[in-house]
């Protein structure tokens, strides 16, 4: 993925979106760019009781002129670490004020509408059906990993947008890589129960300590769900490593702030070409 820098603001997207789909909106922002007090200095953009309602609306700000929106075009939800896919249909945008709605993903075929997920480790997950077109936004930390989120995102985008697995496009952000993700036997028995054939994504790394990889098990649920393999695109960068450009919650603990991911139609987003988007 290309490291961009627009506004002050530090983001990655990358090349095959760029050039394939101009006007089809995604970018996984980092920390850099922002506002605020400490610990939560700069984007950090998550509903907090230790940090400004005017602060954050300010990142949101800042985010969306990276795309020429305004902060009301971003729909956001509160996540509860669940598999919950919400629906943002044509002529209702929760925005991000009030009370957003409760769920893990969110999907939307309405053009100017940019769907949003906070994370600080977890996995962003950006999907795209260029013949729709559509476009859905995962938030995939553990607990959605093992409840098959990115499964059933791509049935609820079948149901909803007639998507074909076949055509989806997927890019997976930065999270906690493998190197850091360190889990307890009840969690890795979880996975490896869920998905005995998902071979290598967790390994045991001591006395009953496992290592995760949280990344490749949701690129084996796309996979598993129709995807190509030459349709998902992945980031090597793992959070907990790069605290000079993202939030972690195993890094810095209930300090941490969150990052934003992003992705959204354009008003002229019909008629997408299709390029195959390839790993980096």
């Amino acid at each position: 993925m290309n490291q961009v820098e627009s506004k002050g603001i530090t983001l990655f997207q990358d090349p095959a979106w760029q050039s394939g789909y101009p006007t089809v909106l995604h970018g996984f922002f980092t920390r850099r760019g922002g506002t605020g007090p400490a610990p939560l200095e700069s984007l950090h953009v998550a509903l907090s009781s230790r940090d400004s309602l005017g602060a954050r609306q300010e990142n949101l700000r800042r985010a969306a002129a990276v795309f020429g929106i305004r902060e009301r075009q971003i729909a956001c939800l509160r996540q509860v670490h669940g598999a919950d896919v919400v629906r943002i249909p044509s002529g209702r945008n929760p925005g991000p004020s009030g009370e957003p709605p409760r769920g893990d993903a969110q999907i939307t075929d309405r053009p100017g509408t940019c769907l949003a997920i906070l994370t600080a480790d977890c996995l962003p997950v950006l999907l795209l059906d260029p013949d729709r077109p559509a476009v859905g936004a995962v938030h995939a930390g553990w607990r959605g990993t093992l409840q098959s989120i990115c499964s059933h995102v791509v049935s609820e985008m079948r149901k909803a947008f007639s998507t074909r697995a076949a055509r989806l496009r997927a890019l997976l952000g930065p999270c906690i890589g493998a190197c850091c993700y360190e889990v307890g036997e009840d969690v890795a028995h979880g996975f490896l129960g869920a998905f005995p054939e998902a071979v290598g994504c967790v390994r045991a790394s001591g006395p009953n300590r496992w290592k995760v990889d949280l990344s490749e098990l949701n690129r084996w649920q796309l996979l598993e769900a129709g995807l190509l393999p030459e349709h998902i695109g992945t980031s090597t960068l793992c959070t907990r490593c790069r605290p000079d450009l993202f939030f972690s919650f195993r890094g810095q603990g209930e300090a941490a702030g969150r990052q934003i991911s992003l992705v959204g139609l354009g008003p002229a987003s019909r008629g997408l070409k299709t390029v195959p988007v390839p790993s980096e």
